[in-house]
Parts: structure tokens; C-alpha cells; sequence
């Protein structure tokens, strides 16, 4: 993103008091030039996070620090399963990096371990390594975007179709005793699908803004391909989606697009949740029928 769309966005965004932002889609933040900047722009608005693969926090510590939230992603207990996956972001790095800013950081330190079908059963070792290094959170995360049935081959949890696996259950609510009893917050995705009042995105309440500053409700909705449309593969089925985008920083008002937004989308969401009380929840919006996020995963 330029730093002039950035500044745009948080003329209009200070007006409007936003909670918090996460300065990250897809991709790793610390790669952006400006990214000094962006944080501290960004903190006379608002909390401010990331989540980053660490390899480059050691350059920019005292940056890093001052946040108030760090996520830090894994794929892996052990640097063989890590360094399969996460080729250019070597594990004892990570660990490195992460022990230098466990004992610096101002905010909370999470550590988010991505669920795969050949990695799960490393997870209550993570809990030790997470505990040794200084986190204060556990997140297990699905790989729940699935473009293509390469990436679907290694996903962890369970599609409609397929009988739950009930070692994973186990491995997933071991790691979550142990976590509990060394003191750490653990959250994890669902393993198999349970439709979900609202996603977890919380589209009712947060937008993801892209590098062009193009507004959308959630970052799987705003994936830049090259056709505008995004390739999914959901319960065995290969699925094209519209890309959505409901306006642009700096071309339409912020307060205007939140408001097209919330019309067209998020007041889906705050309807279902309203008719749930009465007993027969409304629609999502069709684009997240075929999204695993409505389903917990």
C-alpha cells in the first residue's frame, strides 16, 4: 500500500474511532519499506497488530515490540515439518526471533499454528516449545483457503462428507488441557464443519482494506487474482467467486462505503444473528455458502 492511501484512510478512519487494525492480508508486513511508518500513524488511531513469519523481526524490534498485538505463524514443532512449508522462513529463526521479542513486547505475543494433515500430532509439542519461547496465546488455524486440490490434499479437518477424525479431536483438546495448564489461552478452529451464526472474520464489524485501498467485508473475499474472480475448492468441488468490493479510499467517502457495505452484506449477519433468537436463522450472503469460515474451519 502507498503511504498516501494509508494517510487517506486514517483521515477518515479517526473520525469514526476504530478499535483496533491489522496491518497484514495475506503476505508479510515486514517487507514494506514503510512499515515504521504505518505503525506509528496507525497507533495514534487505534491497537495495532500483525501477524508475521518473524524472519525479519530481529531488523525491527523496537517497531515490533511497541505493538499490541504479535501473531507469529508455525507449521511445525520441529524444524523438518516447519521448513517443509514454510520454505524462506527457517524454524530456528523463528524461534530466535521470537525469544528477542517474547522478552521485549509491550503487547500480547501469540503463536498460530497451521493445522495440516502431517503436522497435527505435533501439537501438544508446541505447547511446550510455545511456553518455552514466551507466548501468551495458542491459536490453531486451519489452511481454509483451499485454491486447488494440491492445497486441498494436505488440509487437516474433515469435509462434510468424510467421517470425522476423532484422533485429531483428541490431539486438538489435549493441546488445549496442557495449554491451560501452563497458563496460555489456547483457541482452535473447528476440525469438521458446524455452521457458524457469523464467521469468525466477524464481517458485522471489521472491513479488510487491500493495497489499492479497495474496501471489501473480509480478506477471502478480496484476493487479488488476476480475472477478478477466486478459485475455491469447497466440499470436493472446484468453485469460481465474484470478487466484491463496495468502494475505494479516496474515490468515495469511508463513512459511505461502511454504509454500502453494511446494505449489501454485513446486515445479513446482524439479521441472521436477530432471526437465531427467533428460532429460524436468515441467509448469509451466497458468497459465503461456499466459504469455510461460516462453518468454523
Amino acid at each position: 500500500m502507498e503511504l498516501a492511501t494509508f494517510n487517506k484512510f486514517l483521515e477518515e478512519a479517526r473520525e469514526l474511532a476504530p478499535k483496533y487494525m491489522h496491518l497484514q492480508g495475506w503476505g508479510e508486513p515486514l517487507l514494506h519499506p514503510k512499515f515504521e511508518d504505518f505503525v506509528k500513524k496507525a497507533s495514534d488511531v487505534s491497537q495495532v497488530g500483525i501477524t508475521t513469519n518473524a524472519t525479519l523481526i530481529d531488523a525491527k524490534i523496537e517497531t515490533v515490540a511497541s505493538l499490541d498485538i504479535v501473531a507469529v505463524t508455525f507449521a511445525g514443532a520441529r524444524q523438518d515439518t516447519h521448513d517443509k512449508y514454510r520454505v524462506g522462513c527457517p524454524f530456528h529463526k523463528v524461534v530466535e526471533n521470537s525469544r528477542k521479542l517474547a522478552k521485549r513486547k509491550q503487547g500480547k505475543l501469540t503463536a498460530i499454528y497451521m493445522l495440516l494433515q502431517d503436522n497435527y500430532r505435533e501439537l501438544r509439542d508446541f505447547v511446550d516449545l510455545a511456553e518455552d519461547i514466551g507466548f501468551d496465546n495458542i491459536v490453531v488455524s486451519n489452511v481454509n483457503y483451499l485454491p486447488n486440490a494440491e492445497v486441498a490434499r494436505v488440509k487437516a479437518f474433515t469435509d462434510f462428507f468424510e467421517k470425522t477424525n476423532i484422533e485429531l479431536e483428541n490431539v486438538i483438546n489435549e493441546a488445549s488441557e496442557k495449554a491451560k495448564e501452563r497458563g496460555l489461552r489456547f483457541l482452535s478452529d473447528f476440525v469438521s464443519p458446524k455452521e457458524l451464526v457469523e464467521c469468525p472474520e466477524q464481517p458485522s464489524d471489521i472491513l479488510f482494506i487491500n493495497v489499492y485501498g479497495e474496501v471489501s467485508p473480509c480478506v477471502y473475499l478480496s484476493l487479488p487474482t488476476r480475472d477478478g474472480k477466486i478459485p475455491r475448492v469447497f466440499n470436493g468441488k472446484n468453485i469460481k467467486i465474484s470478487k466484491i468490493v463496495y468502494g475505494k479510499i479516496g474515490e468515495k467517502p469511508l463513512k459511505k462505503i461502511i454504509n454500502t457495505t453494511k446494505n449489501n452484506f454485513s446486515n445479513k449477519f446482524i439479521y441472521r444473528k436477530y432471526n437465531l433468537d427467533l428460532g429460524n436463522p436468515a441467509e448469509p450472503p451466497d458468497v459465503c455458502l461456499s466459504c469455510y469460515r461460516l462453518y468454523g474451519i
